[in-house]
């Protein structure tokens, strides 16, 4: 078993800590004022969306896409919503997230039901035939789907993780913590398997 002492844990705290703070004061990524997160933009679920017409003169931040869930008439109950405006979810897995344009959106006692043309994502396994067949079926409306339909995803390599200037630090940990097997070693060491070979009697016949 390994352990740190208190001044090594205490020292290893210390210099993240200076570099966190330096960080923070010297942080000013490229982009910064404008950027949010789709997150940020999911939690503004009551928040009216915006149709691709609007969203000429007024676009979404550059780094997230628009996904509606093909799937939504097959997750909840479409009767029960369409007459009283509740979503009761009847399966909760039968989800098909998709690429989607917001074309328009209608008010309905007091919910705002969205139509949309989601875009069937490629299937490159397919064989060509199959291919022409699902590029006339490429583009799918929806109409009057209910908000929890909709989301915003990051696009890849967009989200705060993958900033130039995001806050990386090393890892203090003790070097006893790894198997000696997994350490460095020059050509003329030898470190003994970690699993030694068994050897499996075979079975006489009968």
């Amino acid at each position: 078993m390994w352990h740190w002492t208190y001044s090594q844990f205490s020292i290893a705290l210390l210099c993240r800590e200076k570099a966190w703070q330096e960080h923070v004061e010297q942080w000013n990524p490229e982009g910064a004022d404008s950027y949010v997160s789709a997150f940020m933009l999911n939690q503004k679920n009551r928040t009216v969306l915006k149709t691709e017409f609007e969203q000429a003169y007024e676009p979404y931040p550059g780094n997230v896409n628009i996904e509606c869930d093909h799937g939504i008439w097959n997750r909840i109950n479409k009767n029960n919503f369409e007459t009283t405006n509740i979503v009761t979810i009847t399966d909760p897995d039968k989800f098909e997230w998709w690429v989607c344009d917001l074309l328009r959106y209608r008010f309905v006692n007091d919910t705002i039901r969205y139509t949309v043309v989601v875009t069937r994502p490629e299937d490159k396994k397919k064989k060509k035939d199959d291919k022409k067949k699902e590029e006339k079926e490429k583009y799918i409306k929806l109409t009057d789907i209910p908000r929890m339909a909709i989301r915003f995803t990051d696009r890849p390599y967009t989200s705060d993780m993958f900033l130039k200037e995001a806050f990386r630090h090393p890892i203090f940990i003790p070097d006893d913590i790894w198997p000696q097997q997994w350490s460095n070693f020059s050509p003329k060491e030898t470190v003994k398997p970690m699993v030694t070979s068994v050897k499996v009697k075979s079975r006489k016949k009968d």
